[in-house]
């Protein structure tokens, strides 16, 4: 499976998770894909970036509530079973799927301070939202 359609697969899952997608004209085509973290969840993955370092995959899917465990499960069964049971801030995404460059690129952006943030992983953009 390409890249590109890894992608488009966790566009879709996300659609269905609250990941944030932003469409083009006439909502045709995904033309920024951006994920929401919380202050809390972003100083997890911060501090437990090594975790996700050491991971010898080369797309990183992340449960933002199981930080800063790295699933071992495939996505599909991790995603189904995600989150049963356990509360999380609507104005999150309940996950990010990035590659390893832009984990880093999350990881070292220094915005000004919020509760809650949003990633643009393709631009390497992480900005504040509250």
């Amino acid at each position: 499976m390409s890249l590109m359609q890894i992608r488009m697969l966790g566009l879709f899952l996300g659609l269905s998770l609250g990941s944030a997608v932003a469409y083009g004209q006439n909502g045709a085509s995904p033309a920024t894909v951006s994920f929401e973290v919380s202050a809390e969840r972003l100083a997890c993955l911060r501090e437990h970036a090594s975790v996700y370092r050491a991971s010898d995959r080369k797309l990183l899917f992340i449960p933002l509530a199981e930080c800063p465990n790295l699933p071992r499960r495939p996505v599909l069964s991790s995603l189904v079973n995600q989150g049963a049971g356990k509360p999380r801030d609507k104005s999150e995404s309940g996950f990010i799927y990035v590659t390893k460059a832009e984990f880093e690129c999350l990881i070292e952006a220094q915005p000004a301070p919020a509760q809650v943030y949003r990633f643009f992983p393709a631009e390497c953009k992480l900005e504040g939202l509250q």
